[in-house]
């Protein structure tokens, strides 16, 4: 091939390494994929580029003994950070959608970057890029090194009151619980739930300073989400003011109002716990249980008119009608039978989910709020029960055809999400494959269908199924152990409440307690 000099593309093309249209001001090609384009280098830098390497050339050529370099591979912790990268830096779009854990790729590009920082970046890329399906483990055990090695550094820098302030250490306990969603070191919560824990704790003492940085700001809102899975997923309950450092933001930022509505749902739930598990039945704690009551079927309402007031970028369209199930086998099945819909970016679809997973839980509550009202009368003979049903059975429905966009159902099928959605943009790589984020993101809304009483029995099959596909082919291993959940809602909890009210002798089989 010709060399013709180095390339007069934009800057974001050349990074992206795709041919520019060379379109000025901005070419057509960062336009059309909703980026802003930074502009081109300037003519005097090219000459001299290609006199250098017109020199260059003339010089090689005067070599008497050529020698041919072997392939060169870079580093495997420079594969592991670029895979990385490319799978979970998300960009914000043009509209206004979030992104996800842009604020690593400043991090990173930081004069002096700390240890603690480094060993859980390269924890979770090592981590990560362990994973792949023809990976065979090889680099394990040097991620789980660099895991153990981040812990311990992280904790030395939380010793210290000015270094624990640092938007790299907070980074650091973020990514650390990341590590424990992408190679989990235990089958149970407690890992996880720390490291969110930790992160909460961290931005509390750094207070409304955070807030005054794009990645202060970006940090506090993962922070945020991470505690809504904390909320959504466990009996865990972290007390914080749902309007905690956003009160100016609510009304101008969707992503603030969801957080909002999701953490009201954690206080309600957390007020549930005390009143419900209570075996007082004066009047007063009556009026109690009635008026949560309210306020939940009140905070419903909210949760469900608050789609009508998002903009355009935010909805959500049908993008076909599948009922083929692969030879009758919905384990491996990609689309369950029905509606597929598109979004603009994994983080709107994430942003739809968050709101979905919550409603359900919302819908638990009041449904425990009859049981206990309703008592020794059936509950599933209220009108509570007949709400939530239609209601819970809609939100299924509408989470289980949001999973094949997530899981990358349309980078085969790209004529499909023409004028009706967009493939999300990352820091590198290409954008219209399957990407890890999008299983991250899948996981808690997933797991929700799968605890849910409403769920059928093949959508619960269907939901096991890209839990494990998750976990085998997205690099998100947490999800297996989140397969194997066997828990329903709200009847376990109902049970558990009747249990803890009116004490009898323990039994072990929870299961055969649901069944007598």
């Amino acid at each position: 091939m010709v060399y013709n000099g180095p390339s007069r593309g934009c800057h974001m093309c050349r990074k992206r390494r795709i041919k520019c249209d060379e379109t000025k001001p901005a070419c057509n090609r960062c336009i059309k994929s909703g980026r802003n384009c930074p502009g081109f280098r300037q003519e005097l830098g090219l000459v001299s580029h290609m006199e250098i390497a017109a020199e260059l050339k003339t010089a090689r050529y005067a070599t008497k003994d050529t020698i041919i370099p072997s392939t060169l591979r870079p580093p495997f912790e420079d594969q592991a950070a670029c895979y990385f990268m490319s799978n979970f830096v998300l960009n914000p779009t043009l509209g206004g959608a979030p992104g996800f854990m842009n604020f690593l790729t400043l991090l990173r590009t930081m004069n002096h970057v700390p240890k603690h920082f480094e060993y859980a970046f390269d924890a979770c890329t090592l981590a990560f890029l362990n994973n792949r399906e023809d990976s065979r483990n090889i680099f394990e055990k040097e991620a789980l090194g660099k895991y153990a090695k981040a812990l311990s550094a992280t904790f030395s820098a939380l010793r210290d009151p000015e270094l624990a302030k640092q938007d790299v250490t907070l980074a650091s306990v973020l990514l650390l619980g990341l590590f424990e969603q992408i190679a989990p070191t235990s089958m149970s919560w407690s890992a996880l739930g720390s490291h969110i824990e930790g992160a909460y704790h961290l931005a509390m003492t750094r207070g409304d300073e955070q807030l005054r940085t794009n990645i202060g700001l970006e940090m506090f809102i993962s922070v945020r989400s991470r505690m809504i899975i904390v909320n959504l997923l466990s009996s865990k309950h972290l007390a914080l003011d749902v309007d905690w450092q956003i009160n100016d933001m609510v009304d101008r930022d969707p992503t603030f109002k969801v957080q909002q509505l999701s953490l009201m749902v954690g206080e309600l739930r957390s007020e549930a716990n005390r009143l419900l598990t209570n075996s007082t039945h004066s009047s007063v704690h009556v009026n109690k249980v009635f008026d949560l009551l309210r306020r939940c079927q009140a905070h419903e309402v909210v949760c469900e008119n608050w789609a009508r007031t998002l903009p355009e970028i935010y909805q959500f369209k049908l993008a076909a009608w599948e009922d083929n199930v692969p030879n009758g086998d919905y384990t491996k099945a990609e689309v369950y039978p029905g509606r597929v819909d598109a979004y603009q970016s994994l983080s709107v679809v994430h942003m739809w989910n968050i709101v979905r997973c919550a409603r359900l839980a919302l819908a638990s509550i009041i449904v425990r709020c009859a049981a206990w009202k309703s008592a020794p009368i059936d509950y599933r003979k209220t009108e509570e029960y007949s709400a939530s049903v239609r209601t819970c059975s809609a939100i299924i429905t509408d989470i289980i055809a949001s999973v094949p966009y997530q899981l990358g159902w349309f980078s085969k099928r790209q004529d499909l999400l023409h004028e009706k959605g967009k493939f999300s943009t990352f820091e590198c790589g290409e954008d219209n494959v399957q990407k890890g984020l999008g299983g991250y993101m899948a996981t808690m809304p997933l797991v929700c269908v799968v605890m849910q009483d409403y769920t059928t029995t093949v959508q619960r099959i269907w939901a096991h199924g890209r839990l494990h596909h998750i976990g085998s082919h997205l690099g998100i291993r947490s999800s297996h152990s989140f397969a194997q959940l066997n828990v329903r809602m709200p009847s376990m909890l109902i049970c558990r409440n009747g249990i803890i009210a009116s004490p009898c002798p323990p039994i072990t089989d929870i299961d055969q307690l649901l069944t007598t």
